[in-house]
């Protein structure tokens, strides 16, 4: 009995090996989502228990996962029909998560997830370092009773990392956070991952020796990534010269950009082939990318084209490009929304391209080494030394 109690003791005095939980929706793809995954395998890398915890464990970046990170599903989500069941499904799930497993700090990611993620907290009554990351600005395009579970509710993380300094600003004038509790972290940009990524073998067509150039556009097909401008802009390009279009993702508004493309007499000018898990070989081969989006938080596709020298083109959304390319500095910035101008900003970036090597050293500058440890103080701070 006293060498059990002893034992008890001195185990108290062993230090405790930290383990990190990510909470996510799912892996359906996009942004969030893939810097995740580069987040899990950078603290893997350091020596520290990674979980990955998804309401639902669907999506084509399950492959992605890094051997070593301990998958959770909170749900198979069969049982559930509508958004507010699978919302009370994962609520529930990660609530039992938190009291079971008790993991030194948790992080989610997505405004939805984030409400979540506070909620579970609160019911698990745990002890877990909570630490939410906000990528997006656009408060005011979400639902009343979002913006209102917001407000109440993200002052009870115990961090806040903001992606970008649009956002950080938004969380302090908006929501109100303290700014003591934000912390700015730019999303990572995984040169080596994506370049080896980027060697798979692609037979497009548009591709081959010869062609005309193709202008790669990538995110989900959503009003928020205003792809309609694009097209029309494009439409414009196409009276001038020979070029093609290809936009890389999936969602609500295929049929609109699809009759769209038909309307205008682009179909064999402009596809949209869908999500690709690996859109990188496409990427690489371009000779323009275009970000189009009205709202963004920290778009690291931008920092993906960089990374291979691709030129880019982007509108001066709420917030994010101004920021990855300093003022226009390394692509052409245009308002959102202005057909004409991103049609001039296009015919300019494909008539004089910045040089490659110029645009991949502005994206070393995002490295994921670096960005972890960033995290790893705000997720860990009494072993950074480091404030929440």
């Amino acid at each position: 009995m006293v060498i059990g109690t002893l034992t008890e003791l001195a185990s108290e005095h062993k230090p405790v090996k930290p383990r990190l939980a990510l909470f996510l929706p799912d892996l359906n793809g996009g942004g969030a989502e893939r810097v995740m995954l580069t987040l899990a395998q950078g603290f893997l890398e350091r020596g520290i228990q990674v979980d990955l915890v998804l309401a639902h464990a669907v999506g084509p970046l399950l492959d992605l996962v890094t051997q070593g990170v301990s998958l959770y599903s909170l749900s198979d989500g069969s049982r559930f029909s509508s958004r507010i069941g699978l919302a009370l499904s994962a609520l529930w799930g990660l609530t039992r998560y938190l009291r079971r497993e008790q993991p030194t700090t948790l992080m989610s990611t997505l405004t939805g997830a984030n409400i979540i993620a506070v909620l579970a907290k609160i019911l698990a009554r745990s002890p877990t370092r909570l630490v939410l990351r906000e990528a997006n600005t656009a408060l005011n395009h979400r639902s009343f009773l979002t913006q209102f579970a917001v407000r109440i509710l993200y002052p009870c993380a115990d961090a806040i990392v903001a992606v970008s300094q649009g956002v950080q600003k938004d969380l302090i004038d908006r929501i109100g956070i303290s700014p003591d509790k934000i912390t700015h972290i730019p999303n990572p940009v995984d040169i080596a991952t994506i370049t080896r990524q980027a060697e798979e073998e692609i037979n497009h067509p548009w591709f081959y020796k010869g062609q005309s150039p193709v202008i790669i556009s990538l995110g989900r097909l959503t009003r928020q990534k205003d792809f309609t401008t694009l097209i029309y802009a494009f439409a414009r390009l196409r009276q001038t010269r020979a070029a093609r279009l290809m936009i890389l993702g999936e969602g609500e508004e295929r049929s609109k950009l699809e009759a769209l493309v038909s309307r205008l007499d682009l179909v064999t000018d402009v596809t949209l082939p869908g999500f690709k898990v690996n859109p990188y070989p496409y990427l690489q081969q371009a000779a323009l990318f275009v970000l189009s989006s009205r709202w963004e938080g920290m778009p690291s596709v931008i920092l993906e084209a960089l990374a291979f020298g691709v030129p880019v083109v982007a509108t001066d959304c709420h917030s994010g490009p101004r920021e990855i390319l300093e003022e226009g500095r390394f692509g052409n910035l245009v308002p959102v929304g202005h057909t004409q101008a991103l049609f001039r900003a296009i015919s300019d970036a494909l008539d004089h391209a910045t040089k490659a090597t110029v645009l991949q050293t502005r994206a070393e500058y995002f490295s994921p080494a670096s960005t972890a440890l960033r995290y790893l103080a705000v997720m860990l701070p009494s072993q950074a030394g480091a404030k929440p």
